[in-house]
């Protein structure tokens, strides 16, 4: 149904990389994310479409745990938009599906969350007398698996890595 409201003109998508691709939605299992173009005539299709899907399905959209993020755009008109959704509003960075987005991957404040992530698994673990084996086990299963999902969609900075280096051999 986005494919067809934006080849009939009722709103576009944003334009990403080199190729100039229109993208208007990503979507993964249930949840979805929508790009469309600031203006009042894409906002108001874009509901109508979203309450087309509604009424054909008979599914509903929650929009209670939706928010509609700002780009580039005032807040008043913004804040507008979203009581037309009945939602909330966010600013970049945001996090989605359990990632951040509009962030730095290449700055060490974006992985900050990780590396907090780490010491807090760490902070229960130091109080409990455990072998070298034992520790060896936790740092294996436990805090090795813990960045993979943000490795596997933004690149590393070496400093990053380190650290999480240092607060394993730490633990050791």
């Amino acid at each position: 149904m986005l494919l067809k409201a934006r080849d009939r003109n009722l709103f576009k998508g944003k334009f990403f990389g080199a190729s100039g691709s229109q993208i208007t939605h990503l979507q993964f299992v249930d949840d979805t994310i929508l790009f469309i173009e600031a203006n009042e005539d894409a906002v108001v299709n874009l509901r109508r479409v979203l309450r087309c899907f509604e009424l054909g399905h008979g599914l509903k959209v929650n929009f209670r745990k939706s928010c509609l993020v700002k780009v580039g755009k005032g807040n008043s008109i913004v804040e507008r938009w979203a009581e037309l959704f009945r939602c909330k509003t966010a600013s970049l960075p945001i996090k989605y599906l359990g990632l951040p987005l509009g962030g730095r991957p290449s700055s060490v404040s974006f992985w900050e969350p990780m590396l907090d992530k780490i010491r807090a698994r760490l902070a229960p673990w130091k109080i409990r007398f455990l072998s070298k084996v034992g520790r060896l086990v936790l740092i294996k299963s436990v805090l090795s698996s813990l960045p993979t999902y943000f490795m596997s969609v933004f690149k590393i900075p070496i400093s990053v890595a380190l650290a999480m280096e240092k607060l394993q051999k730490d633990f050791f």
